[in-house]
């Protein structure tokens, strides 16, 4: 019974986080739909931006 629960909660949590994150791609793709990247430093923006929405990571203010 007990390993029971502990597989339904699992679950549930997974679950949950697959949701935020289809809906973090899903705000990532509405504000990027008119972008044209036409350089590599506009593809370093996409990608920073990606990471900063998706995965909740702060990349772009890295010290060089």
């Amino acid at each position: 019974m007990k390993v029971l629960m502990v597989s339904v909660v699992l679950a549930a949590l997974m679950m949950s986080c697959g949701t935020i994150r289809e809906a973090r791609v899903s705000e990532f793709k509405e504000l990027t739909k008119d972008m044209r990247i036409k350089t590599q430093d506009e593809a370093k923006i996409a990608q920073v931006l990606y990471l900063k929405i998706v995965n909740k990571r702060n990349y772009g203010n890295r010290k060089k």
